[in-house]
């Protein structure tokens, strides 16, 4: 098992109330990681939890962490010059070799936006290798929408469609969840496009039967999984669903995979 690596905190902006996004810088270069892949974050003598990495591309790396357990609510308390441990690369991510050339929808809700991001980095990079992309962002309230800042521009690049649960003061965009903006998307060739969903397992179903209905292949609907992981490395079985282990084998497996080697995964 990789031993944790020393970070310091370089910055910390809490974008939501309850969620604080940290730009770490290693003291040792990790791995090249690919969009989609995620890393253990650790706190010395709290715990370490898994979280996606939120950027693309330098030896600096962003991620984004919702205080919702232990480990979490202290790093939500974290500050520039603080120290975190990390662990990584992890997991397969999403293979870009395989999107390129084709349209891409993303349907992300609540914190599933973070790995993501990291894919967004990647496409600006490599705009021209993809066709039309589309962002659908679902979050319980405008408050709850991360990286609100950043839309103008990435909206310069792709589609970004954003949804709340509930009617709100002040808001006069969509209101449903994430799936019902699958009707404003407009691809071309359905058949050869491809969908990445990251983000609540309730998401899932409904997300995936409105694609599968829109003629997105089975295969080609990826679903990332990024729950329940402890060691990152396939030993201590806690994220495994069926015979796979997410941390290993996943985070991200095809819909088409679900249904025949993980059906108890929705």
């Amino acid at each position: 098992m990789l031993p944790p690596i020393r970070a310091r905190v370089e910055d910390a902006r809490r974008i939501s109330p309850d969620v604080i996004h940290l730009t770490l810088s290693p003291e040792r270069r990790i791995s090249d990681w690919k969009p989609g892949q995620f890393l253990m974050l650790s706190a010395l003598g709290v715990g370490e939890i898994p979280v996606g990495f939120a950027s693309y591309g330098k030896k600096e790396f962003d991620v984004s962490v919702r205080s919702v357990g232990g480990v979490s609510t202290f790093l939500f308390g974290a500050k520039r010059g603080d120290h975190v441990g990390v662990r990584g690369p992890f997991g397969n991510g999403f293979d870009v070799g395989a999107l390129a050339g084709r349209d891409i929808v993303l349907v992300t809700g609540g914190c599933g936006i973070p790995p993501f991001r990291s894919f967004i980095h990647y496409l600006r990079l490599h705009r021209k290798e993809f066709g039309k992309v589309f962002l659908i962002y679902g979050a319980r309230s405008p408050a709850d929408l991360l990286f609100q800042a950043e839309f103008p521009d990435w909206e310069q690049f792709m589609h970004v469609l954003t949804t709340i649960d509930k009617p709100a003061e002040g808001w006069t965009g969509c209101v449903g969840f994430a799936h019902t903006r699958l009707a404003d998307v407009r691809i071309d060739k359905p058949a050869e496009a491809a969908a990445i969903l990251c983000g609540p397992p309730m998401m899932y179903k409904p997300a995936v039967a409105a694609l599968l209905a829109m003629g997105l292949p089975a295969e080609r609907i990826l679903l990332s999984f990024e729950r329940r992981m402890r060691c990152g490395v396939g030993v201590c079985q806690h994220c495994a669903i069926d015979e796979k282990y997410p941390c290993t084998d996943g985070p991200v497996f095809s819909y088409k995979a679900v249904l025949e080697e993980m059906p108890d995964a929705l």
